[in-house]
């Protein structure tokens, strides 16, 4: 990978942790973009099988031609992402935007509130 698509990449991340970049969920599952005047940076997470996750960084001008285009690929019973950093920057990228964008930090604090009242949690509605 280009040392300027990783410098790229580990910024957007940090950003996105801080809560300072917009990305919008695209159509379909877990496919999000960020335009940026005329260039979209486009990023995709697919599971592809047998425990195997793709993801897809993307960056495309204003008349949709693909400039950059790196795909990781994450298998099962591969090192873990903490283990080989190096490696795994687009799906700490991908998991960073999807966990920003669907709202999963204040889900699970919601749920961790209200499992922390105590009694009966999880009734049905009548």
């Amino acid at each position: 990978m280009e040392k300027k698509v990783r410098v790229l990449i580990d910024n957007l991340t940090q950003k996105t942790k801080r809560g300072d970049v917009r990305w919008r969920k695209l159509d379909g599952v877990d496919c999000f973009e960020l335009k940026l005047g005329a260039t979209t940076i486009e990023l995709r997470r697919e599971c592809v099988g047998r425990g195997a996750i793709v993801y897809q960084f993307s960056i495309i001008n204003g008349v949709d031609d693909k400039l950059i285009s790196i795909q990781e690929v994450h298998t099962a019973g591969q090192r873990t992402p903490a283990e080989r950093k190096d490696l795994f920057v687009l799906g700490e990228l991908v998991e960073e935007v999807r966990s920003f964008t669907l709202g999963v930090t204040g889900i699970v604090d919601k749920l961790l509130a209200e499992v922390l009242l105590g009694g009966v949690i999880g009734k049905e509605s009548v």
